[in-house]
Parts: structure tokens; sequence; C-alpha cells
């Protein structure tokens, strides 16, 4: 991907590069532009040559099928079925609050099993009291 730094409007010009084209998205759609054919050309490609259009993906209810997804796995007992387990998302869980600690302890260093476990870090593990 490349865009440029500092940029204070966006034009959607977020750019997939590779060594023959890249890809852009354009409106609602995104589009490959690469050239197809004998290189070098006789004659430098035309626009319409190089403009390849990718067919939409078939529109899907993302939310039904990940909750879909949880209950087909909790109803079987098989993880397998989830592209991330539970135990990996608590873990991922686990960084991002160990993060947010070490913020508020000046970038003290926190060992994901010793925020997990340690009595030193319980305060941070107690259920908000709610008014």
């Amino acid at each position: 991907m490349s865009r440029l730094r500092r940029v204070y409007r966006s034009d959607r010009y977020e750019v997939v590069m590779w060594d023959h084209g890249h890809l852009r998205q354009e409106e609602r759609q995104a589009v490959a532009y690469y050239y197809d054919g004998d290189y070098p050309p006789e004659a430098r490609p035309s626009a319409d040559e190089i403009r390849h259009p990718l067919p939409p993906p078939e529109p899907r209810d993302t939310t039904y099928e990940i909750n879909r997804a949880s209950v087909d796995a909790i109803r079987s007992g098989d993880e397998g079925l989830m592209r991330n387990t539970f135990s990996s998302s608590m873990n991922s869980l686990c960084a991002v609050l160990v993060a947010n600690v070490s913020h508020t302890r000046d970038g003290e260093r926190i060992d994901l099993d010793a925020f997990m476990t340690s009595d030193k870090y319980a305060e941070y593990r107690r259920r908000p009291q709610v008014c």
C-alpha cells in the first residue's frame, strides 16, 4: 500500500502496487491497471486496454455470518469453525488491556501471564462498579 504522510485532505488515493501494475479503489469499484499483452507493445496501450474493473464481491451479512459461526462453534464444541479461537481472542484483548495499564503506570513493562494472574494487577481485572 502506498499513501503519503501529512496529508490533510483525502482523495481516496490509496494504491496497491506490484511490478506490472497497480490496484485502486474508484468510487465503489476496485480497478486493476496493467497491460495484458505481448511486451513491449508496438504502441502505447490505450486507457481502456490497461483498465480492468474487478467484479464486486457477493453482498454478505458479515455480522450474521460471524454470529452464526460462533453459535455453531459453541453448539458443536468445535473452535475450528471460527477464524479465531476464544483463547486467542482473550490473548489479544489481554495485550490491549496491558498496553493501556502500562501507559497509566508510566510505561511499566508488564508480562501478559502476570497481568492475568498476579495479585499485583488484580485491581485491573475487577469488574467496574456500576452506580
